[in-house]
């Protein structure tokens, strides 16, 4: 993640792929009431797409492993064994459909304590009917009112089944 920018940052090209109708679901506009100043702000995001063209915001919270980027990757373009990074990612949808987190129901299981939003689990489709994972560099501005808006999105990345 960056850090708030007056300017927009090197490279970025404002309206860069925007238009798809799923990046403000990879965003909490809420939490812009914390930030300290108002500016442009680039981070990486996940969306996880389904059969039917579903598409719904994921993160590594669903790796189920406390700092997942030092195995899978610090950068989404250069996701480490991409095929197990998708396996994970499917099976933790279907534990977490069925309350469960590993072997554990998630009522006992040892709480979550990871730096990622929590995902609504519960209303995913099936692990089955993941067909991609792809991987975001999204870049917002936030003004003087604190509302938040996608000024730039590049895809770095995308995991298939296979």
């Amino acid at each position: 993640m960056s850090s708030i920018t007056q300017e927009l940052p090197d490279g970025i090209v404002l309206g860069e792929s925007v238009d798809e109708p799923f990046l403000a679901g990879g965003i909490l506009p809420e939490n812009a009431r914390y930030l300290p100043k108002t500016g442009y702000l680039t981070s990486g995001v996940m969306f996880l797409h389904f059969r039917g063209g579903e598409v719904l915001p994921g993160n590594y919270e669903l790796t189920e492993i406390v700092f997942p980027q030092y195995i899978f990757g610090q950068l989404y373009e250069e996701i480490i064994e991409p095929e197990l990074f998708f396996d994970v990612v499917r099976r933790s949808i279907d534990r977490r459909r069925q309350n469960r987190k590993f072997l554990l129901p998630l009522s006992i299981a040892y709480p979550n304590h990871m730096p990622y939003n929590p995902l609504p689990h519960d209303q995913f489709p099936p692990g089955a009917e993941l067909e991609a994972v792809s991987l975001w560099d999204l870049t917002i501005h936030v003004n003087a009112e604190r509302q938040v808006e996608v000024v730039a999105a590049h895809e770095k990345n995308r995991i298939y089944d296979r």
